[in-house]
């Protein structure tokens, strides 16, 4: 296999579930037509690729040029690296029944956003195409694992340590939050834990805050106010710096 340059090929289907296509399987004549429809990427999901058939010679994946979509990988460091265990080791904890819930201060009772969900699958490093030039390494991501809808989104916890969205990232995860049912949520490891998002295992909530930024239904939000006019990761960040200016 020494004279084939993509021995795989990666696509994701309409559920959002990463599948593969190996090269020896293009020979079957209904697989191989089945490839030529798919957005297909190589085993690093950055370059794209395409079906080949060849009179002579085996069929086999081929990339016209350098058709290289952006791939935000995010932060790694010990304070970042620790929050985000701390948060993923938390929502692992809630079980059936649990919800997303906005409070206002601390001092009300939390309103449900979201739910009873069924249990989520979290995970942490979850790397995720957001469109055909960019995919994104979310921090922490959960969903059913079943189907999305707009009573079940998919969620994903970016923790910013120094590293803020890329523009091009932050541009596709806002639209991508108006195509499909997902909610993006930041904390900042120089906040204190529980202050910016709070995982209650005894009430079973994921709870954000009127000072928390998400991403959901197109627009930046703080608290349960849309922020049309943050409108850039730039923007984003001079606005988060601003609001968590000597918070500890």
């Amino acid at each position: 296999m020494a004279d084939v340059e993509h021995i795989i090929a990666v696509y994701w289907d309409v559920n959002g579930v990463r599948r593969t296509i190996h090269f020896e399987e293009l020979a079957d004549d209904d697989t191989f037509a089945d490839a030529k429809g798919f957005e297909l990427y190589d085993e690093s999901e950055q370059v794209r690729v395409f079906p080949r058939d060849r009179s002579v010679g085996r069929r086999h994946f081929f990339s016209e040029s350098v058709v290289q979509r952006r791939f935000d990988r995010g932060e790694n460091d010990p304070a970042h690296n620790a929050r985000v265990d701390s948060i993923l080791g938390a929502l692992e904890k809630l079980d059936d029944g649990w919800s997303l819930a906005y409070q206002s201060v601390a001092a009300t009772p939390p309103v449900t956003q979201f739910g009873p969900l069924p249990r989520y699958v979290w995970g942490a490093e979850v790397t995720r195409i957001l469109n055909q030039d960019t995919s994104v390494r979310h921090d922490v991501f959960g969903d059913w694992g079943i189907r999305m809808s707009t009573r079940l989104p998919s969620i994903a916890i970016e923790v910013v340590n120094s590293h803020f969205p890329a523009e091009q990232t932050f541009a596709a995860l806002v639209k991508k939050s108006l195509e499909t049912p997902l909610v993006v949520l930041f904390d900042f490891t120089w906040v204190s834990r529980n202050k910016i998002l709070v995982v209650d295992e005894k009430s079973q909530k994921l709870i954000f805050r009127s000072y928390t930024f998400s991403i959901y239904d197109g627009t930046l939000w703080e608290g349960d106010v849309p922020c049309p006019g943050i409108n850039t990761a730039d923007r984003f960040e001079v606005a988060a710096r601003r609001r968590y200016d000597g918070w500890t």
